[in-house]
């Protein structure tokens, strides 16, 4: 266990990486999402991690989201059905199937092609940031922020 995933990641929810991918693909942050989906913040970033800290005892525990929180997070994330189904939430799957047949929502071939760029340069992100060391890319963040801020009493 690491101080970031406090859980063991056995006990991690499948359903949290799922979540987790689509949300860095979509390239939304977690308060555009919590406004699009009326669900906190804070419960969103427990579902994404796929624990939260028991408020009684102050140890992680397991955090997985209802099928009435996870349809809308489904659905504002572009999560397929099938891939509910493949980490046992076929109940949340149908329900999300039948929100996007009321929905009428069909994703336009520009939506399509955004959603593709994003991803694209959620990949060149990742593979460009995993040439560094945490320490390097924290050297090089603070060498920004200081030239910035001497910047300003220049």
């Amino acid at each position: 266990m690491t101080a970031r995933t406090a859980l063991d990641p056995d006990r991690v929810p499948p359903v949290a990486g799922v979540l987790r991918r689509a949300w860095h693909e979509s390239g939304l942050s977690v308060p555009r999402i919590a406004a699009e989906t009326d669900i906190s913040a804070a419960s969103i970033r427990n579902f994404f991690q796929g624990w939260r800290i028991n408020s009684k005892n102050h140890k992680p525990i397991p955090s997985t989201p209802p099928d009435k929180y996870l349809v809308p997070l489904a659905d504002v994330l572009h999560i397929d059905p099938s891939e509910l189904r493949a980490v046992d939430r076929g109940r949340a799957a149908d329900q999300l199937e039948d929100r996007l047949a009321r929905s009428g929502h069909t994703v336009t071939a520009e939506e399509a092609a955004n959603e593709e760029a994003v991803r694209a340069r959620a990949s060149l992100t990742h593979r460009l940031l995993s040439a560094f060391t945490t320490d390097e890319l924290i050297d090089e963040l603070a060498g920004r922020t200081d030239s910035r801020a001497r910047a300003l009493f220049d």
